[in-house]
């Protein structure tokens, strides 16, 4: 077997990290997490994971984006298919119907904002997160009157796509369905 280049390996052993990351907050929460416990779940030193994240809040926020990133441009596609407002709240709710985060994830996203609340996670790793959210709320602005958004396309797509996550916790409490609170929402704002 051949020995692996320097940037092979060192695209291994982030993979590594994210793997152990990933199994780490779903099993045990993003606050019982630390650099060192997903250092150690992989055999390597904090050392190692410094090399490829600078914090546990940076490899939590490149899951988010991985997650997002793989569904993102389906939704935002059936979104552009719509030919109308209508149409538009209906793909929006069948995607929530979807289940396109893991319930899982959902706790953990929420459990994520609450730290980022109170240690005001910078902006360059909110930077991507945002731009996400702009590309929904760029796809629906043309089914609002006036095809004017009432904030901004980040501000909009925010509020839609936090709904679709956290939907589900609203659920598993015995509320309404994640669809159905999208379609209040959606129908509220598009009036």
């Amino acid at each position: 077997m051949a020995r692996l280049s320097r940037a092979e390996s060192m695209a291994v052993t982030r993979e590594k990290l994210m793997r152990s990351a990933r199994k780490l907050y779903l099993g045990h929460g993003y606050s019982a997490v630390s650099v060192e416990k997903i250092a150690a779940d992989c055999d390597l030193t904090r050392g190692a994971f410094y090399t490829h994240f600078r914090s546990k809040e940076a490899i939590y926020i490149e899951l988010v984006e991985a997650d997002v990133g793989k569904v993102l441009p389906g939704l935002v596609a059936v979104i552009e298919g719509a030919r109308t407002r209508d149409e538009a709240i209906d793909v929006v709710c069948g995607w929530a119907d979807g289940r396109f985060i893991e319930p899982d994830m959902s706790y953990l996203m929420l459990e994520v904002l609450q730290h980022a609340m109170k240690t005001k996670i910078d902006e360059d790793q909110m930077c991507k997160v945002r731009e996400f959210w702009g590309h929904v709320g760029n796809a629906l602005e043309r089914f609002f009157p006036n095809q004017t958004l009432p904030g901004q396309s980040h501000e909009i797509g925010s509020i839609i796509l936090l709904l679709l996550a956290e939907g589900p916790l609203v659920e598993a409490a015995g509320g309404a369905k994640t669809s159905r609170l999208a379609r209040l929402t959606l129908e509220a704002f598009m009036r």
